[in-house]
Parts: C-alpha cells; structure tokens; sequence
C-alpha cells in the first residue's frame, strides 16, 4: 500500500494548503490547495527550496524557515507574498516545527486563502439578490380569492388551505411546475396568523451546494476566516413563511 499517495489523495480534498519541507527547506510535500496558492503544481515543486518557488520571500519572512530556526511554533498568522507566478495572495497559516528524536528534520505549514473566503461572502449575496431568492416583507401578493375555479378539486383544495393556515406545522405542497403551488403557499401564509410577517421564497434549484448551509442558516463573524454576520433565510422569515421551491433539488 503506498501511503503517499493515500495521503496525497485525502488532502487534496481539503481546502486548506498544507506544505511540508525538510530541515534544508526543499519541499518534501505539498497538496492540491497549496497548489493553487503557489502557483506551481505538485511535480515541479517537490524537490524545490521554498525560496525558489516563492521569488520575492526570503529566509526572514519565511515562516517554514523561521519556525525551524526558532524552534517554536507561529499559529494564526497573516501572510502577503507573491507566488511563482507572481500573483499576490494572502493567506492565514500556522507554522509548525517537526522534530525527530529532538533534532529539526523540518516543518508544515497549514494555511486558508483569505482571498477565497472573500469571493465566499460574494456569493452568498449575488445569490441573496438574484431572482431566485425572493423577500416580500409585507402581505404576499396572492391570495385564496386568486385561485379561481368551482371544480371539485378546486373547491377540496381551499378547504385544505384554510385548515392548514390555522397550523403552524410544515407543509409540503407538490405539483406540476406552472400549476401554482406558490399562489397555494402564498393564500396559506395570508390567510394565517403570520399574515403581515416576511415571506420568503427560495428556488433550492439555483443554490450551490457549498453555499447551502450558509444560505438557509446564515454566517457570522469567525465561523469561518472572513466570514461576516449574514442572517439566514430561517431568520429572515422569522415570524412568517419561508417557501423553499424545488426543494428536491437540494
């Protein structure tokens, strides 16, 4: 069984960097994200001095070199450098010494692309402002007056929304796409008590899945590097009614 290659697998679906070097500062190993923020992939790195990857760094601003001259560890620091494609990043890392038998053999360095967290926050409110997401913080436009009919059916399906106004549970509302189960949502949200409160519809369909979680439950300031207070569609719809469309998209 080749445990590098094991190694190389798992960490390459992290999305942290992680760069190790040995006690010269080559680089013995490094993963598919620290790819990405130095600029160079994986084959030609290992091997490489760390200097010779990242030109404008030197054996002072190093923090693999320096942790390794020092011995002691630097966590949660922020680095602005070039990469070998000269392309400013900024990253947070922390720094760590590998010891063996009480002598340095060398160091990894564990760090997040700021940069990436920032583009993060981006999308989460291109998609908070796209048609997809839409927020009537007042009295839903449609109501049981605008279902218009005298079938049965139709007349089975009023009765149905006046008793489900009158609970607070979940409701599941299926249909074909174009047979109105929005104007069914909205008739059941004015005809309740959280008539007045936001409703909120979402299109599940146009969420990424990364952003999912961040959408319906919202962010805060240092659940992730760069993140920021965001309310999630739950707390929008506090009071009121949160419709998540196409929900069997998710």
């Amino acid at each position: 069984m080749d445990y590098k290659k094991i190694l190389k697998m798992v960490t390459d679906n992290i999305d942290d960097g992680i760069f190790i070097v040995n006690q010269t500062g080559e680089v013995v190993f490094y993963n598919e994200s620290a790819d990405n923020q130095a600029g160079v992939n994986f084959e030609n790195a290992i091997g490489k001095n760390i200097l010779d990857i990242f030109p404008k760094l030197t054996k002072e601003s190093s923090t693999l070199l320096r942790v390794m001259d020092t011995k002691e560890p630097i966590i949660g620091h922020i680095q602005n450098y070039y990469n070998y494609n000269l392309k400013k990043v900024t990253i947070l890392s922390t720094t760590y010494p590998i010891f063996e038998n009480g002598e340095i053999i060398g160091a990894i360095e564990i760090s997040k692309d700021i940069n990436k967290y920032g583009e993060f926050n981006d999308k989460i409110d291109r998609i908070r402002n796209s048609k997809g997401t839409k927020i009537i913080k007042e009295e839903a436009p449609y109501d049981l007056d605008d279902i218009i009919g005298e079938s049965e059916s139709i007349i089975q399906l009023k009765t149905k929304i006046r008793k489900i106004a009158a609970s607070s549970a979940p409701v599941i509302v299926s249909g074909e796409t174009g047979t109105g189960k929005e104007m069914v949502v909205q008739s059941i949200h004015n005809l309740s008590d959280r008539k007045g409160a936001p409703f909120i519809a979402q299109n599940c369909a146009a969420i990424p899945v990364t952003l999912l979680e961040s959408i319906l439950f919202g962010t805060s300031v240092g659940s992730f590097t760069g993140s920021k207070d965001s309310p999630g569609l739950f707390e929008l719809a506090d009071k009121g009614t949160l419709f998540l469309d196409e929900i069997n998209s998710m």
